[in-house]
């Protein structure tokens, strides 16, 4: 419950924070459930704010000097972009002399919609050029020298496709090592898979590099000096988890796989960074970059503001995994967060140190372990989708779940669950083909999602040893199981998981000759569409520039369940001309029934708001090869719509024109928490009920119990359990404001949770302590013959309960 904080209260915590900062090692404070920092750029720092967020808990902040920080007893980082340069304050011949160089010999120039003052003076550097480094690295001992304790890295996930003398020389010996003799330029544009997994590892290991670089120059001067990146939830940054020694914080930009919490969860990917930054003598935080997009008229994606009961739900998920909100970030459009929702921030704040002593060192408690590759993730996609697909039904049925790396996985690892789920995994490691193996034999039961499980060796080359465990039996019988030794595996085959890909294509000839800004949009209407709004339910589009670089996936994307018609537009730009387009209707990765009309792609007048001139022909193809005329008012002349993948069907709507169909009932997609798809949900569950327990870890009952998560962790003092209510009525249909105004979350009535506990774990249920942020509720603890019980009265976003062991 919030309460006013008095001056004494403040000197009491921040004399306890001096003093526990002048007792610690800085190296060992980067650890989960240990950093609370606050973005404080563009708000009040004085010393009575300082002070304020000192004794909410706030024990590091970024945008405020050294001095001052120090003495309310707070850590200080500053920030650094990894590869940009700014011509507003170097010289041009300097840039020059440490840009990145495309393979014509051309310069790099970063582009970001979201901020248009990058193109128009940024230049992109070569994280392999000696000079950048050397002068990436003596920013940082500066700023270790001027008493920061860190630095936020932004761009840190970008590896950019530099042809520069540095990064040849470099790819020659990293190619030798691998027996390639390729050049790089050879190298880039080879259609041998592995050489692209090479060229592409080669490209995150220099980032790696270059960043475990900078932050050794900062320790130099100063032990234990930090640094993060804004990762994003791409192939590229999660692989320098896994395999990076170079961070001390992870920043997860986009922390959910589509809408914000409570629509989505950033719980599932927050976990998955801690298993994957794990090393034997640190686990970072994560930190949630919080913001909520949203699209304007035109298409464009821009930052949002946060209903206030949004934040609440966030904030529970953040803190309930030991991490990091920066919801301070803000925007453009939308400046600091934190200005409007700062009490709200104090309140979990003080809650996250409350809970510090639980999670700090804690690990997850799971009937399910979840395997995730990153390597695979690097290869293929697939595993992101499916990942969450399988966590919201785990989060609804509340079974408790634990992600699992398969860097040095040990079969000890999956045996600590009742049963292990394998997402897609082509590019299995060597010791998560032997832990796969030896579990099942051992008498482990797991689920294989996919055709490929263990197809690739580490180094790309096809696995000529693939354990069994990762083969699915031949034949159509369903379910496909194989039993080994004694233990069983089950498979989830791909045609079965993902559905179908329906989608229609179109290419167009730009041949630009300076950049010029395109638009894509036009009309859908759904019927029974499952899962939330992604690029798999959108118009898309796919573009190479006139040097041959691509740009991937801008999108107009659609409103998923049932809508009459529906109007959409993504505008595109870039710093370059195009030379061509590969434009989509596309609907995959969801159920239900879709129609597109009137969809239209050309160059964009943005004094007139409207394309000028469409640039796609109105023919189109289907599957069997019939051709159907254009309607009225189309571009007849230009090219045709073709099938992709498992194309489309035709409806002609007499003076309508033509509609494109597409129909898929089997497919299953990541639903929203908030609103329950249970055909999704049960699909999972359907596939997992041979491998649940007989008895269940865990059960939640009451008035709104099936949109609630319940989080299971210990550590050697405590076991926590943690839950958060995803039940909300929102309200995406109004404009951003007011949808700030009318967004609230529905609180529960009377839960009841009953917990069988570990064995040999025993808890004191009578110093349980309890944990809500904002409001108290009734709760009752009890513990019975190896069961935990626990009556909540009323939940409305977020709730812990520490158990001492």
């Amino acid at each position: 419950m919030t309460r006013p904080i008095t001056l004494a209260a403040c000197a009491v915590a921040i004399a306890s924070a001096l003093s526990a900062c002048a007792q610690e090692d800085l190296a060992d404070f980067w650890q989960q459930g240990k950093v609370r920092e606050l973005l404080l750029s563009g708000l009040p720092n004085d010393e009575a704010a300082l002070a304020d967020w000192a004794a909410s808990g706030v024990n590091c902040v970024l945008g405020v000097k050294p001095e001052p920080a120090h003495k309310y007893g707070m850590k200080t980082r500053s920030w650094f972009t990894m590869n940009y340069m700014d011509s507003r304050n170097m010289e041009e011949a300097t840039i020059k002399s440490m840009a990145a160089i495309r393979a014509d010999g051309s310069y790099l120039r970063p582009f970001d919609p979201l901020f248009p003052t990058v193109g128009e003076y940024g230049w992109s550097a070569c994280v392999n050029n000696p000079l950048w480094q050397e002068h990436s690295q003596a920013i940082f001992r500066r700023q270790a020298t001027e008493g920061h304790d860190g630095c936020h890295i932004d761009f840190a996930s970008h590896y950019e496709p530099c042809f520069c003398e540095h990064c040849r020389a470099r790819w020659a010996e990293w190619a030798g090592g691998h027996g390639l003799e390729l050049d790089l330029a050879a190298a880039d544009k080879s259609e041998d898979l592995r050489v692209r997994m090479l060229v592409r590892e080669f490209r995150i290991r220099s980032v790696i590099d270059f960043l475990a670089g900078v932050r050794a120059a900062g320790r130099e001067v100063k032990p234990g000096f930090a640094i993060d990146g804004t990762y994003h939830q791409d192939n590229g940054s999660t692989y320098q988890w896994a395999y990076g020694e170079h961070f001390d914080l992870m920043c997860i930009e986009g922390t959910t796989l589509g809408p914000f919490p409570p629509e989505g969860a950033q719980v599932p990917f927050m976990k998955l960074s801690h298993v994957l930054s794990r090393r034997p003598d640190r686990r970072p935080a994560s930190m949630s970059v919080t913001y909520h997009l949203l699209s304007d008229e035109q298409g464009n994606r821009f930052h949002g503001r946060m209903a206030p009961d949004r934040v609440r739900v966030a904030l529970g998920e953040i803190i309930s995994q030991g991490g990091v909100s920066w919801l301070g970030l803000g925007g453009p459009k939308t400046g600091s967060l934190v200005r409007e929702h700062q009490e709200i921030v104090k309140a979990y704040y003080s809650a996250a140190r409350d809970l510090e002593p639980a999670l700090v060192d804690s690990e997850d408690i799971g009937e399910c372990a979840i395997v995730f590759s990153a390597k695979s993730f690097l290869y293929s996609g697939q595993a992101r989708s499916r990942m969450y697909a399988i966590v919201h039904a785990l989060m609804r049925a509340h079974i408790p779940f634990r992600m699992v790396s398969d860097v040095g996985l040990q079969a000890s690892d999956l045996a600590a669950s009742a049963f292990a789920v394998v997402l897609p995994a082509p590019v299995l490691s060597d010791a998560g083909c032997t832990a796969l193996d030896e579990y099942v034999r051992g008498g482990g039961r797991a689920l294989v999602i996919g055709d490929d499980a263990a197809t690739l060796t580490e180094d790309w080359r096809p696995r000529e040893d693939r354990p069994l465990a990762a083969v699915a039996p031949e034949g159509d019988n369903e379910p496909l199981t194989r039993e080994l030794g004694r233990g069983v595996c089950h498979y989830w085959k791909d045609e079965l998981f993902g559905g179908k890909s329906l989608g229609a294509a179109q290419y167009v000839e730009l041949n630009q000759q300076e950049p010029v800004a395109l638009a894509i949009e036009g009309y859908s209407r759904a019927e029974g569409v499952t899962g939330t709004p992604d690029s798999g339910y959108s118009l898309y589009v796919d573009l190479q520039h006139t040097d041959e670089t691509p740009m991937w996936g801008k999108v107009a994307t659609f409103a998923t369940g049932t809508h009459d018609w529906q109007f959409s537009r993504c505008i595109i730009t870039s710093d370059r001309p195009f030379g061509g387009a590969n434009v989509h209707m596309l609907f995959r990765g969801h159920g239900g029934t879709v129609w597109f009309r009137d969809v239209r792609f050309g160059e964009w007048d943005a004094e007139k708001g409207q394309i000028r001139r469409n640039l796609l022909g109105g023919r189109v193809r289907d599957t069997e090869g019939k051709v159907y005329t254009a309607g009225p008012g189309e571009n007849a002349t230009a090219g045709a719509w073709g099938p992709y993948r498992d194309g489309f069907e035709v409806e002609e709507m007499l003076d309508m024109g033509l509609w494109i169909k597409m129909s898929s009932v089997t497919a299953l997609s990541v639903s929203a928490l908030h609103t329950a798809d249970m055909g999704a949900a049960q699909r999972v569950m359907d596939r997992l009920q041979p491998l649940l327990p007989a008895q269940p870890m865990l059960s939640l009952t009451g008035e709104g119990a099936d949109n609630v998560y319940v989080d299971l962790c210990r550590n050697e003092r405590y076991l926590t359990v943690q839950l958060i209510n995803y039940a909300a009525e929102l309200h995406p249909e109004l404009p951003e404001l007011q949808q700030q105004e009318q967004d609230r979350s529905l609180p529960t009535g009377e839960l009841q949770l009953s917990l069988r506990l570990p064995a040999g774990v025993t808890i004191d249920a009578a110093q349980a302590r309890i944990i809500q942020p904002e409001r108290d509720a009734a709760v009752t603890v009890a513990s019975d013959g190896g069961t935990l019980r626990l009556s909540v009265e009323r939940l409305h976003q977020y709730l812990a309960v520490m158990l001492p062991l």
